[in-house]
């Protein structure tokens, strides 16, 4: 989550949630929005594998 925070920091981001898509900022061209929005989905696809395998990991021993 830090990772993604410090992604949406770098492209001034200040109004989203790490739930929805990051807002482009006016005057960020559109490739470096997309670059960053694209490792940004990297991570929360990642994140959430974590988050499952945690979970499974709860009831198994919850």
């Amino acid at each position: 989550m830090a990772q993604r925070w410090a992604i949406r920091r770098k492209m001034g981001d200040t109004l989203s949630d790490l739930f929805g898509e990051p807002y482009k900022p006016k005057g960020m061209r559109w490739r470096t929005f997309e670059r960053y929005a694209e490792r940004d989905a990297e991570l929360a696809e990642r994140e959430i594998g974590y988050l499952l395998r945690l979970v499974g990991l709860f009831e198994r021993y919850g």
